[in-house]
């Protein structure tokens, strides 16, 4: 079951990046990469806890999209926030070895990652509909 899930978010987010950019410094293409980075960290067994730094582009476009915006949206910046709670205050220096194997096993951190993905694809989306040309431009008035 846990391949068949893992399966498909990659197949969904290799949906979601079919399209070919405009040109090689298009800005949704940061968010793309901070995707990718995310969901191979998810996909791989071995980087969970020491390699957890793969988290860093992604946390830093949402947190500079915040500060630029003045504001986060009311979603990505609920995945942030659910991200930060078990990725961040849930270590071993604030609450022991015993808590934090505890925390482990129910996978709170791999819920975190997931909602960090989460905000990440949200802004790729706000990203992506902002350089779209409207609508009523594809049609020609003759």
């Amino acid at each position: 079951m846990v391949r068949i899930v893992q399966a498909a978010l990659v197949l969904a987010v290799a949906w979601l990046f079919r399209q070919k950019p405009a040109s090689p410094g298009e800005p949704r293409l940061l968010w793309e990469y901070a995707a990718v980075t995310l969901l191979s960290l998810l996909l791989s067994p071995v980087t969970w806890k020491a390699h957890a730094v793969a988290v860093l582009p992604a946390s830093y476009l949402i947190c500079r999209r915040a500060l630029w915006e003045g504001k986060l949206s009311r979603w990505p910046g609920a995945f942030l926030l659910l991200y930060s709670v078990p990725g961040v205050l849930l270590n071993r220096g604030l609450w022991g070895r015993g808590f934090i194997k505890l925390v482990d096993c129910y996978r709170l951190k791999t819920f975190g990652f997931l909602c960090l993905l989460a905000a990440t694809l949200l802004c790729w989306r706000a990203e992506r509909d902002r350089n779209r040309p409207p609508a009523s431009a594809d049609i020609r008035k003759d």
